[in-house]
């Protein structure tokens, strides 16, 4: 263990932000899911776009999953192999390192496909109940988007600050004895594959949502307004169902994937430039000071 004191103190910190981070998405999931949700024929809409958005989320999720983890074995394959001839570190130091590279990755994928998850469940769920509220004013509806779209936030960001936090700290527990100095970079560079699994889940959940909700927003329009010469939206064309199911699925979902990935680089990166700065002067609390950024930032989002 080669973290003590008050960095250590920061770790555990920024994991229980995190905690209160997620319990606060609950607690407003459970506010959200207290607002009504309309008639009978809104309830019916609402359940078909949710049915096919699910349908789209589990199939992505599935190759997006496969895809990293072939990835995560070459990574980590790859890894050992620089480690042990370009760099030569002695092969069980790289073995270690190779996999603790691999898990990260592994990890960050599924963290970020689930953020992606639930930003699509909470749109799904918002947007029947928002359209309900618009019913009694503009006012009224904001308020039901805004803490929709605070499930989103909160359970992204906290994601992210968990996953950095708990890896962080149980990495820091696998210490092998190398100069402290070498041992943190290295687990950094551990961390780096939790970023780029991140960034490789964003990547696809950005590309086939985007590709899903272009293709089926065109093909609604030239049915309804070509074809049928109805107008755009228009209920008796079956075709906006998909429309709106891309809607969620690649604006909603995509954009959730995409911020985890976004504030997971940019926590690492503060991280990276942290530990130049502990090698300056010797002092770890260079390199964790981007948690406890984040789990100020959590706190005073909530306070506010």
């Amino acid at each position: 263990m080669i973290l003590s004191g008050l960095s250590l103190t920061i770790v555990l910190l920024a994991i229980a932000s995190g905690l209160i981070g997620i319990i606060a998405a609950i607690l407003l999931y459970a506010v959200v899911r207290g607002y009504p949700m309309g008639g009978k024929r809104m309830i019916e809409i609402w359940e078909a776009i949710r049915e096919g958005s699910k349908a789209y989320m589990s199939k992505q999720i599935k190759t997006i999953m496969l895809f990293t983890l072939g990835l995560a074995v070459a990574i980590a394959i790859m890894i050992y192999g620089i480690y042990t001839t370009a760099m030569n570190v002695e092969p069980l130091i790289a073995a270690k390192e190779a996999f603790l590279t691999g898990i990260s990755a592994l990890i960050g994928g599924g963290a970020s496909v689930a953020a992606a998850f639930f930003s699509m469940d909470a749109s799904t769920r918002t947007n029947v109940r928002t359209t309900e509220a618009g019913k009694r004013g503009s006012l009224a509806a904001l308020r039901v988007s805004v803490l929709g779209g605070g499930v989103l936030g909160f359970s992204v960001y906290s994601l992210s600050l968990l996953g950095l936090s708990i890896l962080f700290l149980a990495y820091s527990l696998l210490a092998t004895g190398l100069p402290e100095m070498i041992e943190f970079r290295m687990i950094l560079d551990a961390l780096a594959g939790f970023a780029f699994g991140a960034s490789l889940s964003a990547l696809f959940a950005q590309l086939g949502g985007g590709i899903y909700t272009k293709s089926a927003d065109i093909g609604a329009d030239l049915v309804g307004k070509v074809e049928a010469g109805i107008p755009e939206d228009d209920p008796r064309n079956p075709a906006v169902i998909a429309d709106q199911v891309g809607d969620n699925v690649g604006d909603c979902a995509g954009r959730g994937a995409d911020i985890f990935e976004s504030v997971t680089a940019e926590t690492l990166g503060g991280m990276i430039i942290g530990w130049v700065l502990y090698v300056l002067t010797g002092d770890p609390l260079f390199l964790v000071l981007p948690l406890a950024i984040g789990a100020v930032g959590i706190v005073s989002t909530i306070a506010g």
